[in-house]
């Protein structure tokens, strides 16, 4: 989700005044609730959609009641079917999504009025924020920051420090290491985790927090 954000930066920068709501899964939802380049972020708990109709119910009148102008759906190692969908459903005039990925169809681009043709083959290697930001091909995007912002509140870091001060040496240099992926084609082994951290901690004065 991270890697969204210098998307939605771009988009504040070229849409002036743009207002912004996100869809994120609850494991998304706490780290990206106070971004700076969100103003409304909505939990979507895909379980829950399957315990009641209600909770459909819900969440089809949620989307509905804020008459969005544009939807976006970004898409790098693989299509989300779900969110998809959820684009069609928000009712937006316009639906931006990825009418293919890597030469393969997307069979639900039928929920977008503008499809994106999404092909990285000559260029393995491009950075997954890059990737999203290419769903804004249409948008004649020429300048990109690619630095990452995560919006903590003051509480949040005053916690933070009070907690990290009973385990860190003075003078210590703080790294965190988030060593998992929400999808396999972008998860690293374990052990290159361990041997990245190894070779840091030989070179530098450091504390890890995973």
């Amino acid at each position: 989700m991270l890697c969204v954000v210098p998307m939605l930066r771009t988009l504040k920068t070229i849409c002036r005044g743009v207002h912004i709501t996100l869809i994120a899964s609850p494991v998304n939802y706490e780290i990206m609730k106070h971004n700076p380049y969100v103003d409304e972020v909505v939990k979507y708990d895909k379980s829950a959609l399957y315990r009641s109709v209600k909770n459909i119910k819900f969440l089809w009148n949620s989307l509905r009641s804020r008459h969005y102008d544009v939807a976006i759906v970004p898409a790098t190692v693989s299509v989300s079917v779900t969110s998809d969908l959820l684009a069609l459903v928000s009712g937006a005039r316009i639906r931006i999504g990825a009418k293919s990925l890597m030469g393969k169809a997307n069979a639900t681009s039928f929920c977008f009025t503008h499809g994106v043709d999404l092909d990285w083959s000559n260029e393995a290697r491009r950075h997954q924020a890059l990737r999203n930001i290419d769903i804004l091909k249409m948008f004649d995007v020429t300048e990109v920051d690619l630095s990452c912002a995560i919006g903590i509140t003051e509480y949040e870091q005053h916690v933070a420090q009070e907690t990290l001060s009973h385990y860190r040496k003075k003078n210590q240099i703080i790294i965190g290491i988030h060593p998992g992926a929400g999808k396999r084609e972008n998860q690293w082994q374990a052990g290159r985790f361990a041997e990245l951290a190894n070779r840091i901690a030989t070179q530098y004065n450091v504390f890890f927090v995973i």
